[in-house]
């Protein structure tokens, strides 16, 4: 899943029920298998009480406006280590009906978190068992998301969709809701007409179905039904975990890119077909492309791309069926900024990664997330080559250098079985996704590519159709590399924490040697020992042929570490770990000249970024024209010319980021990426710089970003502007600012950045733009920023600030009602505590609960 955040649940007590972290509320024990360590909790993996082969789910919609289903599920079900007399299945907030299994006694008992099933006669070892179950699902609060039809969005359809990872498809049907179990599925929908139905592997078939209802006068009418059969089955290309089982109904515009013999639709919004072939027509490629990289073809039996309303992140690889975020698709016309490669690479590299070969517990979530991020890099390094590649690499390193601090015995590592509940283990500070994309490109360069690449295949070889921990991964690659990776995976998988270098670069004349002294500084302990690795240093030196380089390597195994290295002449460019060969934070002291030669003449693009962001605290040397000229230059890559704009904004170097976009020609830098940043700098030091060395600096930056805001042709740009108008608090552009609130863009880009410098720009008439994007009709990733942007302008008109709360309250767009939750907490009061503890009284799911309760206790110590 593409999702950075991490989502923390806590403990909560509720009258008669006890809520654990993990969301299970019941009346006895916990039933996942926990330990508590003075570290924090340690999960395990849920024992399989039997080997779950098979589920038919029949699921019946009357009504897409009313949110309530009725199912039928039947689970088929094998007893593996002893004869079964009781079964567990999460099975959160289920109205359960009925439950039986023919050939046998059945009781049961559900509290809202799981369905206990007993059998008399036990059932035999080996001998399959059809669990049958009738229930109702009824608007649950998570795993399945229900958008009703409202008058704030004419003409949108009603639409469903879910979201089962980590452990949230339990709220829509019963299952082992952890990744260590896999079977195969179908569902059997019957929806109303009009509406897709989409689903996992193959459409066996669609049929229409007639229903007799009988009205309140006993008249009978007759309604007509879409049934619709899905199967993610043998002849779909196998089993799966619970997590992955997805539905979609909805109405869209159906746009196939694929072949008859693997169809590739894309579901988008209605209206915005024509938009698909632009925004996803590089999927054929991709899956073209990572099939043979991967000596393994694209698993399953389509490869379907569905974008859904109100969804929680950037997209989800539900097997065979990922699930997008709606505004996941832009026009030609905005393509010269727009680009979702990126995410479409990830959610593709799943059906690899996460859905043919599953973590086996969210302790090794690495395996999932850390390989699709690394595959979105190979698919840069397709497209833009090695300086492209390199520069993903080194923005995975860069989160990971500025989070991962943590130490033994009190901070996990990436894997790592502590966690209160599993999106902690997504979240971590050692992040699984940069941190296990980072991860294998160390190990791609410790093998080579032919090494690694064959490992790779191998492990998916050994692995398809099964789950997996970290071990599995690493013998699949130590038995086709000869190599012991088992230092390897314990330092970087497994512990917190990165090496932090202090380098220094000394020149010896007289011996004619190079003197490298490096020292690690984090923290070395008997719990935390140095890092062993490898550190490349990349020289260039003149000699008797002229200008020679070559590639020397400090070993380091302790603290610290030093070599020094013959030359014929004094180097000109000495750069560390120019290929990204080891994660870690270098702090390198060497003269201003080897900088300037390495920015210039640097052997990647990574060495040269090193070298721009060297000069970055150096105002006033020759590096400032150097990054000047390296920020306007369109044939370096774009990686390199941002990092010289912001190296030359820490240097508070005004007028040069201001003449980079000079008045007479904007247009004259070509890379929106660019002009982006540069506009976004501009705010910065103008805000921090408000008169600036001519003393008419602010109004000449204030000219200039209202240029931008209204003319470039990015809407990435123009939003830039405009966010930095807000960050100055040019009051004297609020009418530009105000104008850009009305401004339809991609991703609601330009409207977000105004209702965001509204607030900043505390202007009265912005207020009432602020409240009409807070309320339905506003998108739903907008609407979050206008409420914070009116709990700003409240001083203006508190009560129709808090009118506006209080009604977000109840609303039924996650995000709006948590944004207001965020703010009505922050002002506090009475009032406050009330609201809150009335949205608490009616919420059904723990985590909610939890952060309520958080907000409470916050509204309480703010009044």
């Amino acid at each position: 899943m593409t999702t950075y955040a991490s989502v923390l649940f806590g403990l909560f007590a509720s009258a008669g029920a006890f809520c654990h972290a993990d969301g299970w509320c019941g009346h006895g024990p916990d039933p996942r298998p926990r330990q508590e360590t003075q570290a924090g909790t340690l999960n395990f993996p849920p024992p399989l009480e039997a080997d779950f082969e098979h589920m038919r789910l029949e699921l019946e919609i009357e009504d897409m406006n009313t949110p309530e289903m009725s199912a039928v599920q039947h689970l088929f079900l094998r007893p593996t280590a002893y004869e079964l007399s009781e079964l567990t299945l999460d099975a959160q907030l289920l109205e359960i009906a009925s439950v039986e299994a023919p050939g046998y006694q059945t009781s049961f008992e559900a509290d809202g978190r799981t369905l206990v099933v007993r059998f008399v006669p036990p059932a035999p070892v080996g001998e399959q068992v059809e669990l049958i179950t009738h229930y109702r699902i009824v608007d649950p609060p998570r795993g399945l998301m229900w958008t009703t039809q409202s008058p704030a969005f004419p003409g949108r359809a009603a639409q469903i969709h879910t979201q089962g990872q980590p452990e949230s498809n339990s709220f829509w049907f019963p299952c082992h809701d952890f990744p260590n179990d896999r079977l195969t599925t179908e569902l059997i929908v019957t929806s109303p007409q009009g509406y897709q139905v989409v689903s996992n592997g193959r459409l066996v078939g669609k049929d229409r179905k007639v229903v007799r209802s009988v009205d309140l006068d006993g008249q009978h009418d007759l309604k007509w039904y879409d049934l619709w059969h899905w199967s993610q089955d043998e002849q779909a290309g196998g089993n799966h975990t619970p997590y992955l089982v997805t539905l979609v109904v909805g109405k869209f515009d159906v746009v196939d890119l694929g072949t008859p013999e693997l169809p590739m639709p894309v579901y988008a919004p209605q209206g915005r077909g024509g938009d698909v072939e632009v925004t996803y027509g590089r999927t054929p490629e991709m899956i073209e492309y990572f099939g043979r990289i991967l000596d393994e073809p694209y698993p399953w039996s389509k490869y379907a791309q569905v974008l859904v309303w109100n969804f929680g992140a950037g997209g989800m690889e539900n097997t065979s069926a990922t699930s997008m975020f709606d505004g996941a698709i832009f026009s030609q016309a905005d393509a010269i900024d727009q680009d979702f490669d990126g995410l479409i690479a990830h959610e593709l590299g799943h059906q690899w990664f996460g859905d043919l070969i599953t973590c086996n517990s969210w302790e090794h979530i690495w395996l999932n997330e850390g390989f699709v991020t690394y595959m979105s890099h190979l698919w840069r390094e397709r497209e833009e080559g090695p300086a492209g590649y390199l520069a993903g690499i080194m923005g995975s390193m860069d989160a990971i250098i500025a989070n991962d601090r943590g130490t033994a015995p009190n901070t996990p590592g990436m894997a790592s079985k502590i966690y209160d509940h599993p999106w902690e283990a997504f979240g971590r500070a050692a992040n699984p996704y940069p941190k296990g994309a980072s991860i294998l490109h160390m190990l791609r360069k410790k093998l080579g590519d032919q090494r690694f690449f064959a490992g790779v295949g191998e492990y998916i070889n050994r692995h398809r159709l099964t789950t997996v921990e970290t071990d599995d991964f690493r013998q699949a690659m130590e038995d086709v590399s000869g190599e012991s990776l088992d230092q390897f995976f314990q330092q970087w998988v497994y512990r917190a924490g990165i090496p932090r270098l202090a380098i220094s670069t000394v020149w010896d004349e007289a011996a004619s040697e190079l003197l490298v002294n490096v020292e690690q500084t984090q923290t070395i302990n008997e719990q935390n020992p140095a890092f062993v690795f490898d550190l490349p240093i990349w020289l260039r030196f003149p000699g008797e042929r002229g200008v020679q380089t070559r590639v020397e390597t400090l070993p380091m195994s302790d603290r610290t570490a030093s070599v020094r290295i013959a030359l014929p002449a004094r180097p000109d460019i000495v750069a560390y770990n120019h290929d990204l060969a080891v994660l870690a934070e270098l702090k390198i002291d060497q003269p201003a000249s080897l900088w300037l030669e390495q920015l210039a003449s640097g052997p990647t693009v990574a060495s040269k970024i090193q070298a721009a962001r060297a000069f970055a605290n150096a105002q006033g040397t020759p590096g400032a024209m150097l990054l000047f000229a390296t920020a306007r230059d369109e044939t370096l890559p774009e990686a390199l010319r941002l990092a010289a704009v912001k190296a030359l904004e820490a240097q508070g170097d005004l007028s040069r980021v201001f003449f980079l976009v000079p008045p007479s020609r904007p247009g004259s830098i070509g890379s929106p990426s660019v002009r982006e940043e540069i506009m976004a700098a501009l705010g910065r030091m103008g805000y921090e710089h408000p008169t600036g060395s001519t003393g008419k600096a602010r109004e000449q930056i204030i000219a200039l970003l209202v240029e931008r805001a209204l003319n470039d042709p990015s809407s990435r740009v123009r939003a830039a502007a405009i966010r930095g108008l807000g960050v100055m608090r040019a009051t004297g552009a609020g009418k530009i600012v105000l104008m850009a609130a009305d401004v339809d863009s991609p991703q609601d880009a330009i409207r977000r950045a105004a209702l965001e410098s509204l607030g900043q720009l505390n202007m009265p008439e912005g207020l009432s733009v602020v409240l009409r994007y807070a309320r339905p009709g506003a998108h739903d990733r907008t609407r979050p920023v206008a409420i914070a942007a009116a709990k700003r302008l409240m001083v203006h008109d508190d009560a129709a600030v808090r009118a506006m709360l209080a009604e977000t309250m109840g609303d039924r767009e996650r995000r709006a009602w948590e944004a207001a939750a965020e703010q009505i907490a922050a002002i506090g009061g009475q009032w406050a505590t009330d609201l809150l503890n009335a949205r608490l009284e009616r919420t059904k799911n723990p985590g909610d609960r939890e952060r309520l309760e958080g907000w409470i206790a916050a509204a309480g110590a703010g009044g």
